[in-house]
């Protein structure tokens, strides 16, 4: 509940919606296109709330080894638009 808080917070203040993170299901075949669409969306939340002190625990790295460089989200993005469009085109046959 204090993560949800907390990334609820940080997209108030960075005005984009307050959206709960997804979670990627193996059941569901386009969860992971829409997990990392999330992230996507959330991203300058995201980034605040992983560089907060208070999720750190004791002797342990905490949520900071979650973060991704410019790179890595440049990736992500690359490959929601990958998963997107082969995503449609299954859908669509």
């Amino acid at each position: 509940p204090t993560l949800r808080q907390d990334l609820s917070t940080f997209c108030q203040k960075a005005k984009i919606p307050s959206k709960l993170m997804l979670r990627a299901v193996a059941t569901r075949w386009n969860s992971l296109a829409e997990a990392i669409g999330r992230a996507l969306e959330l991203r300058q939340g995201l980034e605040k709330l992983l560089l907060m002190t208070r999720h750190d625990k004791r002797g342990k790295a905490g949520l900071r080894r979650y973060k991704l460089s410019a790179e890595e989200w440049q990736m992500l993005g690359q490959l929601y638009t990958l998963l997107e469009v082969r995503f449609s085109i299954l859908a669509s046959t």
